[in-house]
């Protein structure tokens, strides 16, 4: 099916507005966007394609830019679409969640909130807002997502203030399987959304990790692809390189490099309250020892040291450490075991969830952290 065939919106025996309809089409490109990232802009390179009356109404409605170089590319009304509709299935998923809907979600202890729920007023400190029936109030004006004063709700409680917080995006080649990338992604946009709309002031930086660790600019969370395993890497393979080699493979998982990374953008936030939310499907197996980049499968316990060590450094600067295990049936064996541990050692939280209840778990612990690092 041609990329402008599946855009193309179906008929559903009511006619739809332009807006509707325009709102359908994006709708349609994003799925593609969240499950193939920038592999999905490039079926809208060609003329045929941009000629099309429905990829031209994303142009029209401002969802789609040319860039310098001609090439198709999202606008921040994309993006913020983008947030505003995975803020909306979180929702959803809270739903499901509380009436035991649910694959799979483990969670470390986190505070009780308040037992009622109150609206907002006027002037106070915008504290402790409860997402779902402040996310209640606002849905029942429909989508796209508009927050208004009269739609917060919160839970009696001490003040907080500002926070900063990292989100690590684990992007070693494993997380091109079995949908758990998609299910990242989903989770990085419905959080964007969340701290936008409930805790403007915060700083979030988003950050990704395979063999390295680098800084993802917005838009970039809608591009990025988990690093692909190439044809000749052997499954079992160890390599030392300089840390500064160009020619390396880039899916091993080196959450030593994230975490260290997560440090550095915090050092020089003023906030006092700083977290790290650290998502992951594997073990390490990789790391920087010295001048030397480590790159070990199966994991060792070189690896294994290195990384707890840099988890007991976040401990030691106050930086509220979360970690977040993608378990599924198709999860290594200890991977359940070393996220408690690591968590452990960075004095922090854990959480193990299944992709379908990701979203979820993600928010639910920089809620919990948010908290208890605040008080």
């Amino acid at each position: 099916m041609s990329v402008i065939t599946y855009l193309a919106c179906p008929d559903h025996g009511v006619r739809a507005t332009p807006r509707q309809s325009v709102r359908e089409v994006f709708a349609r490109l994003l799925d593609q966007l969240i499950d193939q990232g920038r592999f999905a802009l490039r079926q809208l390179q060609s003329e045929a394609a941009q000629s099309s009356s429905e990829v031209r109404a994303l142009f029209d409605a401002g969802y789609l830019r040319l860039d310098e170089q001609g090439q198709v590319s999202l606008t921040g009304l994309a993006l913020r679409a983008s947030e505003e509709r995975m803020f909306a299935e979180l929702f959803r998923s809270r739903d499901a969640a509380r009436s035991g809907r649910h694959e799979l979600l483990r969670t470390g202890v986190g505070p009780e909130p308040g037992d009622e729920v109150q609206p907002y007023q006027p002037g106070a400190p915008l504290d402790h807002v409860e997402l779902q029936e402040t996310l209640r109030q606002s849905l029942r004006r429909g989508l796209p997502l508009a927050l208004r004063e009269s739609d917060l709700r919160v839970r009696p409680g001490p003040s907080t203030g500002r926070s900063a917080c990292v989100l690590l995006i684990d992007q070693s080649g494993s997380m091109a399987r079995h949908g758990k990338f998609a299910a990242a992604r989903r989770a990085a946009l419905a959080l964007r959304s969340l701290i936008r709309n409930c805790f403007p002031g915060d700083v979030l930086f988003t950050a990704g990790f395979a063999s390295r660790a680098w800084v993802l600019a917005d838009h970039q969370l809608l591009y990025v692809t988990p690093c692909s395993v190439g044809l000749f890497d052997s499954p079992e393979r160890s390599l030392r390189v300089a840390d500064d080699a160009e020619d390396v493979p880039q899916h091993f998982t080196n959450l030593q490099a994230g975490l260290r990374l997560a440090r550095r953008l915090l050092r020089h936030q003023t906030y006092t309250a700083k977290q790290i939310l650290l998502l992951t499907d594997g073990e390490p197996t990789a790391h920087v020892e010295g001048q030397e980049l480590v790159l070990a499968y199966p994991p060792t316990e070189a690896t294994y040291r290195h990384t707890l060590v840099e988890a007991r450094c976040c401990a030691r600067e106050r930086i509220a450490l979360s970690v977040v295990g993608l378990v599924s049936e198709f999860a290594a064996p200890g991977l359940e075991a070393f996220v408690h541990q690591l968590a452990q050692a960075g004095r922090g939280h854990s959480v193990c969830c299944s992709p379908r209840t990701l979203a979820v778990g993600l928010v639910d612990r920089f809620l919990n952290s948010r908290l208890t690092t605040q008080e």
